[in-house]
């Protein structure tokens, strides 16, 4: 496969990735659904996406839930938007793998909206503390590949 075609299929790869996690209603759902079918029918040997159908199949679950709710007379709060989902997770995050998925859904986000500068804001935060976090893990490592010199204790 040629660069050309390979950097063709990685970008229509996203964009199919794209609309599985951006489906929020039954409708976008059903399309999201049928797009992944065409792809796994004309790409067979990626079958990880077959992920995909998971995750609209438990989006689809969550909808018909409160749908059902709904017409019972539940009243359901409303839910957080994505970019209030985004910022809680960025100031939630603790650990070094949550660190980096919350680094990598404020960049998913600013690529979309280049213009928040609140969310620009904590991801400058957020690059600063993964920096951090790898500067230590280097130290770590090269601390443990150091001798052990004779007499010390191990």
């Amino acid at each position: 496969m040629d660069l050309q075609r390979y950097s063709d299929h990685i970008e229509a790869r996203r964009r199919v990735n794209d609309q599985v996690l951006q489906a929020n209603s039954l409708v976008e759902i059903e399309a999201a659904k049928q797009v992944l079918r065409d792809w796994l029918k004309a790409h067979p040997d990626e079958q990880g996406m077959r992920d995909g159908f998971e995750q609209l199949y438990t989006i689809q679950e969550i909808i018909e839930d409160e749908d059902a709710r709904r017409a019972a007379g539940e009243v359901i709060p409303p839910v957080r938007s994505e970019r209030e989902r985004i910022l809680d997770q960025a100031r939630d995050a603790r650990t070094e793998a949550e660190n980096q998925w919350a680094a990598y859904e404020l960049w998913d986000w600013l690529r979309r909206n280049p213009a928040d500068a609140d969310v620009r804001k904590e991801y400058e935060r957020f690059d600063f503390v993964l920096d951090i976090a790898e500067e230590q893990d280097a130290e770590r490592t090269h601390e443990s590949r150091q001798p052990v010199e004779a007499g010390q204790a191990a």
